[in-house]
């Protein structure tokens, strides 16, 4: 053994290859191209599996990708030494990576026959889509429960709220009106965040079509229904940009962060600028303030749900508009610091997600 590695990069005892037989130029090169050009591919498949496996920290079975792409990194080896053969006849070398080729391709048997029975229990992705169908529709008609049941009462009590006031303006305090009017903005307030939690949840859950609108036109709708100072300027710039998105989502990411940019202004007056680039795979649009900022260390705590920094707020706004990116490929980004407003951007591919193709897919199957 001691002697069969000693010897192991020694070719004295062998010919190259181009010396045994009777080889022609075409058909020596033949193998030759052939020989790297398989061990090309090799070396990059083996790659492609590691980059895979460290992006995707979700894959199952990650040892299995690692171990055949240790296995195809062997076999490529093999084909580089044969292919070096015909100048540098290293058979001993070729004939150990042979044998540890072999060794990798049984090891890869026996664990495929270790977890195939694991594997044939996961289910099928069309599978996993019918159950999640299913459980979103579970979702919305719950949501629609849970709304109606607490919106019922709420009615009743503003209404009983309404009908003391009524029968009572002569004899109730000044105090006592205070409280009344205190309870029924606390009501609405309830109200609004019923609101906002079934607006979060309906996100993505209905299938709805893409259409081309212009952002001008659009943004200028969402501005005329929102309640602007008199003190606060909006800007809208790209106007005339032709966006392909789901309208109902741009509508909502546009009120939401026109919403947010006037009630985080921190005073009566201010400027807010919205604006849309689009660019070859994706569209881009911006709200920036000039209103009081925000600290970065609160930049991530803003997109959870319930999370806000004004007194009053339903803190669900910018979940939805994270939400609404997040489900279409997109993202939501903030550019802020205290004291010097802020800039928030949403990106969206032009292309649908994965998800939407899988949606489609799901529905056929059903």
């Amino acid at each position: 053994m001691w002697e069969f590695l000693s010897e192991l990069l020694d070719t004295s005892d062998f010919p190259a290859r181009w010396h045994c037989g009777d080889w022609s130029d075409a058909h020596g090169w033949l193998h030759v191209i052939s020989d790297l050009g398989v061990w090309s591919a090799y070396m990059a498949i083996p790659m492609v599996l590691v980059y895979y496996v460290r992006r995707r920290r979700d894959v199952l079975f990650p040892r299995v990708f690692l171990l055949f792409g240790a296995f195809i990194f062997a076999c490529g080896t093999g084909h580089l030494i044969e292919a070096s053969i015909f100048w540098w006849p290293a058979y001993r070398l070729a004939g150990l990576v042979k044998l540890l080729t072999a060794v990798i391709s049984w090891v890869c048997v026996f664990v495929l026959v270790r977890i195939a029975p694991k594997a044939m229990q996961l289910p099928g992705i069309l599978a996993l889509n019918d159950e999640l169908t299913r459980r979103n529709h579970e979702l919305d008609e719950f949501a629609h429960i849970v709304s109606h049941d607490l919106k019922a009462p709420l009615r009743a009590i503003s209404s009983l709220a309404e009908w003391i006031v009524e029968d009572n303006k002569d004899k109730l305090t000044g105090e006592s009106r205070e409280h009344l009017e205190l309870l029924m903005g606390r009501i609405d307030r309830l109200n609004l965040l019923v609101d906002s939690v079934l607006e979060y949840a309906r996100v993505g859950r209905a299938r709805m079509e893409r259409e081309t609108v212009e952002f001008g036109a659009l943004t200028q709708e969402v501005i005329d229904s929102l309640a602007v100072p008199k003190g606060v300027s909006i800007k809208v710039r790209g106007g005339g940009t032709k966006l392909t998105g789901i309208r109902v989502h741009l509508i909502q990411v546009l009120q939401n962060l026109i919403s947010n940019a006037i009630e985080h202004m921190g005073r009566d007056d201010g400027h807010v600028e919205v604006t849309c680039v689009t660019h070859p795979e994706h569209w881009a649009i911006t709200v920036a303030d000039d209103g009081i900022g925000i600290a970065p260390e609160h930049h991530e705590r803003i997109f959870q749900m319930f999370q806000s920094l004004r007194e009053g707020s339903t803190g669900v706004g910018l979940a939805v508009v994270k939400k609404i990116a997040t489900l279409q490929g997109g993202a939501v980004t903030i550019d802020s610091s205290p004291g010097q407003g802020a800039r928030f951007t949403v990106t969206i591919p032009m292309r649908p997600h994965l998800s939407s193709i899988d949606s489609s897919v799901s529905r056929r199957s059903g």
